[in-house]
């Protein structure tokens, strides 16, 4: 049983149902449906479910923006639907589908538990100002102005975007790599002075399955301010139609008072980016 077990009925029914779910997969924030029909699908009853942030529709998608607990609601759903997913992100059948339906169950991180952050420093006291610094060169951007809602709501903590003029990710602060999405286009990091950060390149680069990105480090792995994460082809990215915008989310931002942007305009990987107290 899951505490999401309530919600991920509420769901299946007002997405028209198992029956109605061609498929599913999810990313950093979303449930991504593929449905037979969907005028079947109750959003206006969706849009009011405590739960669900919002209904995104395009793209042959039916998407449900759920924030932080995404994969939590993933499962539930799963189980709902009795769909059984493995650890390759292969698609699976469902024993209740006609016809051998298949469900494309994905993951943008691992399934397998975060790496273990307990070597970490202390985090310093809540009057101490917590630096993090810019992961990227590029130009700054509010983050409630960035085109995606998910980000722009900040659903998944504060932070800011930045428009990169550059194709390397480096560790905004001494951190260690917490996940790194099997897509390779965004990190999760835990940074010795506390803070959770979340790295993200691209909207809805999901979709390009890794294509264009190269992982320069291992999830585990302690890495020092500066140090490269990871390449990704800009060129290639916005050929293919996507947008490089990159928010630099903290994660754990409930835990703190302030998050603010103190970099404005154009700015260089390794500048001071956000103060967190």
């Amino acid at each position: 049983m899951s505490k999401y077990d309530g919600l991920a009925r509420t769901i299946v029914q007002n997405v028209g149902g198992e029956s109605n779910i061609v498929s599913l997969t999810h990313c950093v924030t979303r449930l991504r449906f593929h449905l037979n029909d969907e005028s079947k699908a109750n959003t206006d009853a969706l849009n009011h479910t405590a739960g669900v942030v919002t209904v995104i529709r395009g793209g042959g998608q039916y998407m449900l923006v759920i924030g932080r607990h995404v994969t939590s609601v993933y499962d539930a759903v799963c189980a709902v639907c009795h769909f059984h997913p493995d650890e390759k992100n292969v698609a699976v059948s469902s024993p209740k589908k006609e016809h051998g339906m298949q469900a494309l169950l994905g993951r943008l991180f691992h399934k397998k538990q975060p790496v273990s952050v307990v070597e970490q420093a202390a985090a310093p006291s809540h009057s101490t100002i917590r630096v993090l610094c810019a992961p990227v060169s590029g130009r700054v951007r509010v983050l409630d102005q960035i085109e995606d809602p998910v980000f722009s709501s900040e659903v998944l903590g504060r932070g800011c975007a930045i428009e990169p003029s550059c194709g390397e990710i480096v560790a905004p602060a001494d951190c260690v790599v917490v996940q790194m999405a099997e897509t390779k286009h965004a990190i999760s990091l835990h940074c010795n002075n506390g803070l959770e950060v979340l790295v993200h390149v691209g909207m809805e680069t999901v979709e390009l399955k890794g294509r264009g990105y190269e992982p320069y480090v291992r999830e585990g792995e302690h890495v020092k301010k500066g140090q490269l994460l990871f390449k990704f082809d800009m060129q290639a990215i916005a050929a293919a139609g996507y947008a490089l915008t990159t928010p630099v989310i903290v994660t754990n931002s409930d835990s703190f008072a302030r998050v603010e942007t103190v970099a404005s305009g154009k700015v260089t990987a390794g500048q001071e980016l956000l103060h967190v107290q």
